[in-house]
This record gives structure tokens, C-alpha cells and sequence, in this order.
């Protein structure tokens, strides 16, 4: 995969994976201890997280590292 793709994978991933969770991007930003506006950042593509936030972000979704980096993980949802 390219980097382009590695950052829409992680995207989309944590994306669905809050939206299965029922969180808002505010509560998910808050569990990971990092501010929203990073948070909406890294779901929206325009950053990407380091290791060590997406670690974070993973404890927060409830999932492993490794799941935010893989291809369809998590189930689609529209909307």
C-alpha cells in the first residue's frame, strides 16, 4: 500500500470504528487525551497520527493498533 493509501485505511478506520462505539468525535478525542480539532483531523485525512497518538487512539476505540491499519476491519457505515 502507498502512504496515500495507509492514511485512508487509518481514516476510515477510526471513522467507523467511534461511529460503532455510538461516540462523538469530542468523547473519543477525549478518552485518547488528545484535542477534537486533532481528532477531526486524522478521521478527516488532513494529518496522520503519530505511533505513539494512534496507540492512544486505539485504547480509546477499543481496539488494537494493528486493526486501525488494516483494510476493512470494521463494518461499513453509511452516513
Amino acid at each position: 500500500m502507498t502512504r496515500e493509501e495507509i492514511r485512508d485505511v487509518v481514516r476510515e478506520n477510526i471513522r467507523r470504528r467511534r461511529a460503532e462505539l455510538g461516540l462523538s468525535q469530542i468523547e473519543a478525542a477525549a478518552r485518547a487525551n488528545i484535542a477534537q480539532p486533532s481528532w477531526a483531523r486524522f478521521e478527516s485525512g488532513a494529518a496522520s497520527p503519530r505511533l505513539e497518538v494512534l496507540a492512544d487512539i486505539a485504547v480509546a476505540l477499543q481496539t488494537q493498533p494493528d486493526a486501525l491499519l488494516s483494510p476493512q476491519v470494521f463494518s461499513a457505515i453509511s452516513g
